[in-house]
């Protein structure tokens, strides 16, 4: 409305041509002097709607915390994939034992042991990284070329020691058993796991078991 009271017509601006048009003069403004136009626009109008509709509403808080989970855990199982070979060592040769586990059959109270025979199976050289026990009454050692491991065990295992084992070449893995760890009489079951570089089995598992009387 004007200083005087009277009614300003609102104005838009055409599309085609920049001039300023009374809104009900508009579709006539167009069709008289655009008549080209004026088609277009009435087409492309209720495109532009649609598509002002269809616009995509702004992510809530939760949703962009939940993508920006879903990226860091992505990107932390590349990160993994890419450092574990790193992380353990190179990979190659293949692991096998001979026999995989051992029976002692009934025993007394005095330690007993026996040897397994470690094979690399592979075409590439086998990386033998230490061993572990399942109980502090097992340990183990591996012997090949004349040298010697560390005793593994149970617990506080030493570092340090690696064995690099020819495709087609044998080690030796001892184990001992000691059964006045326990008090017990009975039926027993044991492992040794043995890290190596077989990236097929890089944690291999072998067994003793047997009847303390």
């Amino acid at each position: 409305m004007g200083s005087r009271g009277t009614v300003v017509a609102a104005k838009r601006t055409c599309p085609a041509c920049g001039a300023h048009v009374n809104v009900e003069n508009l579709q006539g403004h167009l069709a008289k002097v655009h008549p080209r136009e004026s088609v277009r626009l009435e087409l492309a109008e209720p495109a532009a709607h649609a598509a002002r509709r269809t616009r995509a509403a702004p992510m809530s808080r939760g949703t962009r915390r939940g993508i920006a989970a879903l990226g860091i855990a992505v990107a932390s199982v590349v990160l993994a994939a890419v450092l574990g070979g790193f992380l353990l060592g190179p990979s190659g040769g293949t692991i096998h034992f001979d026999p995989w586990s051992y029976d002692f059959g009934d025993i007394g109270q005095s330690v007993v042991s026996t040897t397994f025979r470690l094979h690399n199976q592979g075409e590439v050289p086998l990386r033998i990284e230490g061993a572990s026990t399942s109980c502090m009454c097992t340990t183990a050692r591996i012997t090949y070329g004349g040298q010697m491991s560390p005793t593994y065990g149970f617990h506080a295992n030493p570092g340090g020691w690696s064995l690099s084992l020819p495709p087609g070449a044998e080690a030796l893995l001892e184990v001992f058993y000691d059964p006045q760890a326990h008090p017990e009489l009975g039926p027993f079951a044991r492992e040794v796991y043995v890290l190596s570089s077989d990236p097929n089995l890089r944690e291999a598992t072998v067994g003793i078991r047997g009847m303390e009387v």
